[in-house]
């Protein structure tokens, strides 16, 4: 098994908790006493996309550094 370093750990660990703030913002979305009107439905569904280009945003960020050779 590869041993990670803080960076990699650190990337691994942001986008876990991405996905679960992902997952749970869903879950309020799809219980249907939690968001009772529009503004609120698109609230959560911009959340959700910011979380998502957070998330999209590290692996770009991640490919970069690779390129340019600074993480393995």
């Amino acid at each position: 098994m590869k041993m990670l370093t803080q960076q990699e750990l650190y990337v691994k660990e942001l986008k876990k908790l991405l996905d679960e703030r992902i997952a749970s913002t869903m879950d309020i979305i799809t219980n249907r006493w939690a968001v009772d009107d529009y503004p609120a439905y698109t609230y959560h569904v911009g959340l959700i996309d910011g979380f998502k280009a957070a998330i999209a945003m590290c692996d770009e960020a991640e490919t970069e550094c690779k390129r340019k050779g600074f993480i393995g």
